[in-house]
């Protein structure tokens, strides 16, 4: 099955120094559609935070090639990663489908 990823979230002021005292509750989303929880898809955990660093785990379902994840926190402070791939899994089922919708017996369809 699909393994989570590990996100180091650091939170950072204007100038980019670390905001050592930062303590929110974050949400996790992604461009793709692959991680949004409120709908079922995907899942993600979040430490607390310590030293203005927080380190989440999330899930990903969907496959991508230019996979972005947005972190937000409830005060509206958000930051998006660069931009990665996420390989399909390997195959679960296979699917089989005709547009034939009566045959005879005996006889080939395609």
């Amino acid at each position: 099955g699909a393994e989570p990823q590990t996100f180091l979230v650091v939170a950072e002021d204007d100038w980019g120094n670390p905001v050592v005292d930062h303590d929110a509750i974050l949400s996790l989303t992604d461009n793709v559609g692959g991680l949004q929880p409120e709908s079922g898809v995907g899942s993600f955990s979040c430490s607390a935070f310590t030293a203005g660093q927080s380190t989440c785990s999330a899930l990903l379902e969907t496959a991508g090639e230019t996979v972005a994840v947005r972190v937000a926190d409830a005060r509206g402070v958000d930051g998006i990663s660069r931009a990665f791939e996420v390989l399909a899994a390997p195959p679960f089922a296979l699917g089989l489908e005709t547009t034939v919708g009566r045959i005879e017996a005996g006889e080939t369809f395609l």
